[in-house]
């Protein structure tokens, strides 16, 4: 349906004003798993958006293609694209458009197997960010601490900003948070803590009828009844 409208909508636009029809066209793409259709689209949008100075939508153009390219296992490309963003982010004191690009790269080079380099850039996007991009980022950087096998730290990370998380109106989110927060403490020894992690993650997962993500939480919760010795 979103695809429907789109291509209606292109019938009233042409020229550099299609940019950011097609960079959304892209969007839709991909989240249907359509990529290569989706990065066909980001090549007609991208010279569009250059043509008309639309900053905003470049620099997402830029972070929504690396997405893309990074699943295709475009790493390098991938990296060009969120690094051409954040110029144009840094250059025109666009901070929260920045600090997104940066965690976007941060979380690549996480996924290359280089957390240590990681960590920086979701200290700097969590730095530079406010509301939801600032979130994504603390989680990210938990995932990162936790992933390097300092599990203190990522604990300590998520359990201070949890409470922000589910005030600023994001509590449908806290789920992964808890899930995290399980894999921490179970990482610590903390089986207690682990599993009543584990069972708030799980109860959330199964509110917001997620069955996969909740069948995560039920291991771990079996994982940390384990550890503390249960074995029945």
């Amino acid at each position: 349906a979103a695809l429907v409208e789109c291509d209606r909508a292109a019938v009233a636009l042409r020229g550099a004003e299609a940019g950011p029809l097609f960079a959304q066209r892209a969007l839709i793409l991909s989240r249907a798993g359509r990529n290569q259709e989706a990065l066909a689209d980001y090549a007609k949008a991208l010279p569009l958006l250059r043509a008309t100075r639309d900053i905003p939508f470049q620099g997402l153009a830029y972070m929504n293609r690396a997405n893309v390219l990074a699943y295709l296992g475009r790493v390098n490309a991938a990296e060009r694209d969120l690094q051409n963003g954040m110029a144009l982010a840094r250059a025109h004191g666009m901070h929260d458009l920045l600090a997104n690009l940066t965690g976007n790269l941060g979380f690549l080079r996480m996924r290359k197997g280089n957390s240590p380099v990681a960590l920086p850039h979701f200290s700097d996007a969590v730095q530079q960010s406010t509301g939801y991009v600032k979130f994504g980022a603390t989680y990210d950087r938990a995932e990162a601490l936790l992933s390097v096998g300092l599990a203190n730290e990522a604990r300590y990370l998520l359990e201070s900003v949890i409470g922000e998380v589910a005030t600023a109106g994001f509590a449908v989110d806290t789920a992964e948070w808890h899930l995290m927060l399980a894999h921490a403490a179970l990482a610590e020894g903390d089986s207690a803590s682990a599993l009543s992690f584990a069972r708030t993650a799980f109860a959330e997962f199964r509110k917001q009828s997620r069955p996969r993500w909740a069948l995560l939480a039920e291991q771990l919760q079996i994982r940390a009844r384990w550890a503390s010795g249960e074995r029945t």
